[in-house]
C-alpha cells in the first residue's frame, strides 16, 4: 500500500467517522456523508476502492434511510403527539 492510498483511506475513514457521527447530531446529515465518502474514494482511487456492489448495497441503504426518514416525518407529522395549533 503507497502512502497515497493509506492518507485516501485515512481521509475517507474521517469522513465516514464524522457521517457516522451524524446519527447521534441532528445538524449532521450522516448518510449522504458516508455513501459519499465510499463514492470518492473509489472514484478517486479506481480499482483499489471498494468494489461496485458494495457501492451498489450503500446506495441502496442510503435511499431506504431517506425514505425510513420521510415516512418517520410523515407519521410523526400527523400522529397523536403533533402539536399543530395547540399552545401550552
Amino acid at each position: 500500500m503507497t502512502a497515497e492510498q493509506m492518507i485516501g483511506l485515512a481521509l475517507a475513514l474521517i469522513v465516514m467517522f464524522i457521517g457516522a457521527a451524524g446519527t447521534l447530531l441532528p445538524v449532521i446529515p450522516g448518510t449522504p456523508i458516508i455513501f459519499a465518502a465510499a463514492l470518492v474514494h473509489r472514484l478517486y482511487f479506481q480499482e483499489h476502492g471498494p468494489d461496485t456492489w458494495v457501492l451498489l448495497i450503500l446506495g441502496l441503504l442510503a435511499g431506504f434511510a431517506f425514505l425510513l426518514d420521510y415516512i418517520a416525518g410523515m407519521i410523526g407529522a400527523t400522529g397523536r403527539f403533533a402539536r399543530v395549533g395547540r399552545a401550552d
